[in-house]
């Protein structure tokens, strides 16, 4: 298992920082001997944002970012768990749900505004995934074999997630997307912090060790 560190975070490390240090991360997990199709990569919230900008790196090459090492094949799986898919959201739950989520509002509004305050308008695509072009992601089959989404069911982000999830419906032909009722966001991390059971009906663990499992059957190369 490894973990993603950054040198520098915004403001004073702005777009595309994260998405260079992000691949240069992958490129670095792979050329250490791990095959794409033995790889799993788990991602939340902020973190998933991330990851699919890592991934629309791969589909849309930044001019701005060296060019990115071909994958031998594509990563086995991706598990976006409670992705935050559009940093100005209008949605809905992101108000009804203010008071139900561990989220707070008024700071995601301020990250947002740092985070958005140098993507250039026609890069917005990869900061607002939840909005990119409906064609944005054709060509995801080609990065990742199977993709894992989940959203909590009393969570801010619950609207857009199910709405790119509608996306990715379209352009993934291996993706499976998930709703926990009830749940906050990161769901299955707070089932955990909790001690909640991991074969809990009512918790999201079960769903994802099982899509884990199937992942990891017959997948070494």
């Amino acid at each position: 298992m490894t973990a993603l560190l950054y040198t520098a975070l915004i403001p004073s490390a702005v777009f595309p920082t994260q998405i260079r240090q992000a691949s240069l991360a992958l490129e670095h997990v792979i050329a250490s001997g791990v095959h794409p199709s033995n790889l799993h990569v788990v991602a939340d919230s902020a973190g998933a944002h991330l990851l699919l900008a890592t991934l629309s790196h791969r589909i849309h090459p930044l001019d701005t970012i060296r060019k990115t090492i071909p994958l031998q094949a594509p990563i086995r799986g991706i598990y976006l768990m409670s992705p935050w898919v559009c940093l100005k959201s209008p949605c809905t739950s992101f108000q009804s749900n203010s008071g139900t989520d561990i989220l707070d509002g008024p700071s995601l509004t301020t990250f947002a505004d740092l985070v958005l305050a140098d993507v250039p308008k026609h890069h917005l695509a990869y900061a607002e995934p939840a909005d990119a072009p409906d064609s944005w992601f054709t060509g995801l089959d080609s990065v990742v074999d199977r993709v894992l989404m989940t959203a909590g069911g009393a969570e801010m982000f619950r609207d857009d997630i199910i709405r790119f999830s509608q996306t990715l419906t379209r352009t993934k032909s291996n993706f499976t997307f998930v709703v926990q009722e009830e749940g906050v966001h990161d769901g299955p991390l707070i089932d955990h912090l909790s001690g909640q059971s991991f074969d809990d009906p009512e918790s999201l663990s079960p769903v994802i060790m099982r899509w884990l499992k199937v992942g990891m059957t017959d997948s070494d190369v």
